[in-house]
């Protein structure tokens, strides 16, 4: 737990890190997902079992371009959420989920690092919430969360907001365009 914990506070001060233009996620506007792979239909995969989605087409395309396998193809699904889809911003400390995980992280923290304060939480919603503490995807399934609104990078540079969708039920649509290698 310790040099997970310890990656991830890394991370947090390395990272995007809230830098940059924040904007609310807009419901009913399409989402991106990016991969150098074909499949049928999105599904999470991974470690963590999440599907990652931006809002950020470009974005999406440098996720599936930067990881050419065979192919001189990628791949971007448009993504279209239904309506009722429980996204959580992760920097709203008025929402009673995000206020119970951002207590519970400080609370592993406090013993290392300290504890954070609310003013430096928007540091700390980003990816490496969802990647680098293993209990915090059940944490917040059981709260039936479908996804969550974070701060995320490409390559460490272009810094983007993502889903973290937990719920690939949450899906109303998805269409897969083809993309060229640039």
């Amino acid at each position: 737990m310790y040099a997970i914990a310890r990656r991830v506070a890394r991370r947090h001060v390395n990272a995007y890190g809230g830098v940059g233009q924040w904007r609310p996620w807009v419901p009913g506007e399409p989402l991106w997902h990016g991969s150098p792979l074909s499949f049928d239909a999105p599904k999470a995969t991974g470690s963590p079992k999440v599907l990652w989605l931006t809002d950020d087409r470009d974005s999406a395309v440098r996720y599936a371009s930067k990881h050419y396998v065979r192919s001189d193809t990628a791949y971007v699904w448009e993504i279209h959420l239904k309506p009722g889809a429980r996204i959580v911003d992760m920097r709203d400390l008025s929402n009673p989920v995000v206020r119970s995980l951002k207590d519970s992280v400080s609370e592993i923290r406090q013993h290392t690092w300290g504890p954070i304060s609310d003013e430096d939480w928007p540091s700390f919603a980003d990816f490496g919430i969802v990647e680098g503490y293993s209990w915090v995807r059940p944490f917040l399934r059981s709260r039936r969360v479908d996804g969550v609104w974070v701060d995320d990078t490409v390559d460490g540079t272009r810094g983007h907001r993502s889903i973290a969708l937990l719920n690939v039920g949450a899906i109303a649509s998805a269409v897969r365009h083809e993309h060229p290698r640039a």
